[in-house]
């Protein structure tokens, strides 16, 4: 039996905002986004022998576990309605537009946890809406902001807020919170413009950011303008909703360039992993969610490692598939691997 040699993972991180009157708060996010984001990402992985179906370990706002697996593995955790892009958006619409998201406002101040289930102190709920992606080339970021127009219905002092998601037939998840620091008085009758921020930062594709905006962002007459490149160089229409296929691969390379938002592809890959894995790991030590996918390789001959990338399915418009790039992460120096040896490889999605 051949030795393992473990090889520092390589992490790409994510981060969530919450904006309003020109304040933007961090928020934390719930070991919920990470849980959807993983069942979106894999499927046999995600099967339990013990419990012997697909199990997604969602808490809902009660505090009680919910096995979603079967919502989760059809490639969106979403029902299929029709939410209106930013072009669409009209806000003299009725403020309900089909979104499953909302906006939880409360009076607590306890601080932000990754295993909250719910507001310390909930006051009210209304309606959100996916309105935007946009891509932050100088600081080398995609942005998805999931922003709501409402009118108060009496006066609040506004200490906490919370993004959520109903899932049909599921219950309804906490996926962001943020304690703001400083209260907001809502005066009644007020029109409020709020929104939260996915910021996913360097390691991470603007290909992967479409896909996910794809599959949140419902039945919309501009999905066909939803593209992303495969890891084969070809651009494609992305296929909204239903858009991933559930399966991940990691595969190395040589190359030691730094992530860019535009990386399809390793710049000169090598290997697929062989024996992969990937779990959830919530981590109340750092009050954190990661996504950790490790795989194996023995090289016959002496290697060099210099890239590591995170690999997904989705489908296009008319059903195929197409490999895309999630993350690339690179070494500061390549890797040097000796012939004969088992190494161990990891890529950790944090958020």
């Amino acid at each position: 039996m051949s030795v393992k040699e473990r090889i520092i993972l390589v992490k790409a991180r994510a981060e969530g905002y919450f904006a309003t009157e020109g304040i933007r708060k961090r928020n934390k996010f719930n070991r919920n986004f990470g849980w959807l984001l993983h069942g979106l990402l894999s499927k046999a992985d995600c099967y339990d022998p013990v419990l012997n179906y697909n199990y997604i370990k969602l808490v809902d706002k009660n505090g009680s576990v919910r096995n979603t697996g079967g919502i989760i593995q059809k490639g969106t955790p979403l029902a299929n309605h029709h939410w209106k892009t930013d072009e669409e958006l009209t806000w003299s619409e009725s403020t309900n537009l089909g979104s499953p998201f909302g906006l939880a406002y409360g009076t607590g101040t306890a601080s932000e946890r990754f295993d909250d289930n719910w507001l310390s102190a909930p006051a009210f709920e209304v309606p959100d809406n996916i309105k935007l992606i946009e891509f932050d080339e100088t600081n080398n970021k995609s942005i998805i902001q999931i922003g709501s127009r409402f009118v108060a219905d009496t006066a609040y002092t506004i200490n906490e807020v919370g993004l959520f998601l109903d899932i049909y037939g599921a219950g309804t998840f906490l996926l962001n919170r943020a304690v703001l620091g400083s209260s907001i008085s809502i005066a009644e009758d007020e029109m409020r413009t709020d929104a939260y921020q996915w910021e996913f930062l360097s390691g991470f594709t603007k290909y992967f950011a479409s896909a996910l905006f794809a599959s949140i962002c419902g039945d919309h007459a501009s999905r066909s303008l939803i593209t992303a490149i495969d890891s084969a160089g070809a651009k494609f229409k992305i296929r909204s909703p239903y858009t991933f296929k559930c399966e991940s691969t990691l595969k190395i390379g040589t190359d030691t360039t730094s992530p860019s938002l535009d990386d399809y592809n390793l710049i000169n890959p090598t290997h697929e992993l062989l024996d992969q894995y990937q779990y959830v790991r919530e981590d109340s030590d750092f009050n954190r969610t990661q996504i950790l996918r490790i795989g194996v390789w023995t090289p016959a001959t002496d290697e060099q490692v210099g890239e590591i990338g995170f690999f997904t399915k989705v489908y296009d418009e008319e059903g195929g598939e197409h490999e895309i790039l999630i993350a690339r992460g690179t070494f500061d120096t390549p890797i040097s691997l000796q012939a004969n040896k088992t190494y161990v490889f990891g890529f950790v999605l944090e958020f």
